[in-house]
């Protein structure tokens, strides 16, 4: 989707509120009919005249997943895509599209319209959660327990765009409001503080959102999703601690075990879902699976596995056999991921799944390694390695050795998955070493993407990262 929607935009404060709830309602309700049978609002106006009851409400919230889905960035496509091209996941062998072959080069300029359309839309998200709780803080006619859940959905959105934009870019712009005068003169804020809001946020959704999904099929988050977000965000804090009480929590809910085989983890009944993303046309499942999977067997997929990372994987590992598929083109061999296998509209089996539970117990290992619990990080390792076909990893292994497991697991369980490989190597401080070594045009400040041009011209206050054009 090209029509991008930039985060500033001078029009009057009340008409954008009304024009882009709107959007969200119509989006949602329109393309999205099986989250909740909810007809739009009489009036469409933002404020009073939308969160009037719980019906028109809830619509203004079940709008946004709509638009994750509908819109294809940040959470979705932007950040499985172009960070795996930017790691050690994918490659990009073809020079039709610059845009990828910046991404794949990590040689991206400032006025690439992919970067452009992640932050602007990922505002987008954020305007629209902080007009539904503005919205709702000020209803009176939606009942208590309704207004908790979506404040809580709203305040969860809020901290999981965050938590990419900051990770993505690096310092952004911290808006909690939907002032616009106020919001195009914000410079960028220390990441420190959009990782304390991030925090307040889920620990807020937590208090507010109930342990049960508000329909069967987990695409609204609930209490576990926040807690899951939230035992992710103290990981990267490297507050282990937390992380691994956080994690916990989830795993312990009883909700998401034991987890199933590695056939059934992408498709939308999955037991081990935490939240998902549903499909809102009728041409594809999910963005990715069309965009990793090759026609067929005798043609090469869009953006193939590296070879060197398929070669990473331990013997015997069956993520090899079920999640990684073969094509040959004129007589070249490509692996490609198949975590997702319905490249097509129908039948809809498959929802973006965009939490899941192996990543708990993930999380759990990494921070009992770190604390030296080794016996409780192993533990929780093996649970993943035997779904894997893979043998127990003994005990007996030093702190060290332990964390280097965690990151090896990581990379075989999460690869191509919402940037979790990109993020990993950059929060442990491997990302020069890794990708460097792999790529001539590597410069350590590709770390951070730039900030969109665009959106420097239209905001004086905000300063371009190091090592791009557009300060």
């Amino acid at each position: 989707m090209k029509n991008h929607y930039f985060f500033f935009q001078k029009y009057n404060l009340d008409f954008l509120k009304t024009v882009f709830v709107v959007m969200l309602i119509s989006a949602g309700l329109l393309g999205c009919k099986k989250f909740l049978d909810i007809p739009p609002p009489k009036d469409q106006l933002i404020g009073k005249s939308v969160f009037t009851d719980d019906k028109s409400a809830t619509a203004a919230i079940i709008g946004i997943y709509s638009n994750m889905m509908q819109t294809n960035r940040l959470h979705s496509y932007n950040s499985t895509i172009f960070t795996s091209l930017g790691s050690d996941e994918l490659y990009f062998p073809w020079t039709y599209d610059p845009a990828m072959v910046q991404f794949y080069t990590n040689n991206i300029l400032s006025d690439n319209q992919e970067i452009s359309a992640s932050w602007s839309w990922g505002y987008n998200y954020i305007y629209a959660a902080n007009a539904c709780i503005e919205g709702l803080n000020s209803a009176n006619r939606v009942t208590e327990g309704t207004k908790n859940r979506l404040l809580g959905e709203a305040k969860f959105v809020r901290a999981f765009t965050y938590f990419y934009l900051v990770n993505l870019f690096g310092d952004v712009p911290l808006i909690t409001k939907t002032e616009y005068i106020t919001n195009a003169e914000t410079a960028r804020t220390p990441k420190a503080e959009i990782y304390s809001q991030i925090i307040a946020d889920l620990k807020e959704a937590q208090i507010l959102l109930p342990v049960d999904y508000a329909t069967n099929e987990r695409v609204r988050p609930n209490k576990w999703a926040a807690t899951a977000l939230l035992g992710r965000v103290y990981l990267y804090q490297k507050d282990w601690m937390n992380a691994a009480v956080e994690a916990t929590k989830v795993i312990e809910s009883g909700v998401y075990s034991p987890l199933p085989s590695l056939n059934d983890v992408f498709l939308k009944n999955s037991a081990e879902t935490i939240w998902q993303l549903m499909p809102v046309d009728g041409y594809r499942n999910t963005f990715v699976a069309p965009s990793l999977i090759p026609y067929d067997d005798t043609q090469s997929p869009s953006y193939p596995l590296r070879e060197d990372f398929v070669k990473g994987f331990e013997v015997n590992d069956q993520r090899v056999v079920e999640w990684i598929g073969t094509s040959v083109e004129l007589g070249i061999t490509y692996r490609y991921v198949h975590k997702y296998k319905i490249t097509s509209g129908s039948p809809l089996n498959e929802y973006l799944i965009v939490l899941r539970a192996a990543e708990l117990y993930l999380i759990r290992a990494e921070a009992n390694a770190n604390l030296n619990h080794i016996s409780d990080a192993i533990d929780n390792l093996n649970i993943i390695r035997k779904r894997a076909g893979l043998n127990d990893l003994s005990k007996t292994l030093t702190s060290s050795q332990c964390i280097d497991a965690v990151a090896q697991e990581r990379k075989a369980e999460l690869f191509v998955e919402f940037g979790h490989r990109w993020l990993d190597l950059k929060r442990t401080g491997k990302l020069n070493e890794v990708v460097g070594a792999l790529k001539p045009t590597w410069k350590p400040t590709a770390d951070l993407w730039p900030i969109p041009l665009d959106q420097i011209n239209a905001n004086q206050k905000l300063i371009q990262n190091p090592g791009y054009s557009g300060n």
